[in-house]
């Protein structure tokens, strides 16, 4: 009999992988202060937001959207795809899409939250609907938020996301 226990070394000197168990696909990371954040997609569960100060030890600390939001999607492939969170002029930004719906934000003062209700981003002129997978990149220098995503093409596409910068 084969028995198998995951733990963490309160060192850096070893961990064990996987540092975050269980089905954790598209993650992302960002970096404010002293901690990092991760998250990505959850699909039918609500999607989750971990913090560490290592990138070994990670606990939870919010559930940016809410299971009762009516576009959330109980059904396979449902929940939310490619969540990422950036900290932007004292707020904290998630983005993520609901797939073949589009792409949203929530926003929180605090990383824990509360957050509010999803907003919807407008796609540009020319494009499909949003895809998924996204990565937020703010130009600290101009102040400008861009956005690559998929967007439902064979090729990466980099956005400007002026709905979000604009509040």
């Amino acid at each position: 009999i084969w028995i198998f226990a995951y733990g963490q070394s309160p060192s850096f000197e070893t961990y064990i992988n996987p540092i975050i168990p269980g089905d954790h696909p598209d993650p992302t990371l960002t970096k404010v202060g002293k901690y990092f954040y991760t998250s990505g997609s959850s699909f039918n569960p609500t999607p989750k937001i971990y913090r560490s100060t290592d990138l070994v030890h990670w606990e939870v600390i919010a559930q940016p959207v809410s299971a009762s939001w009516p576009v959330y999607g109980d059904e396979p492939g449902g929940g939310i795809w490619g969540g990422h969170t950036v900290y932007y002029n004292n707020s904290y930004w998630h983005f993520f899409a609901r797939g073949g719906v589009g792409m949203f934000f929530v926003k929180a003062d605090n990383p824990e939250g509360p957050w509010s209700e999803p907003t919807a981003i407008t796609s540009f002129a020319g494009l499909p609907p949003f895809g998924q997978d996204n990565s937020i990149f703010i130009d600290e220098d101009t102040g400008k938020w861009y956005m690559l995503t998929k967007a439902g093409q064979e090729n990466n596409c980099l956005l400007y996301t002026s709905d979000a910068a604009d509040e």
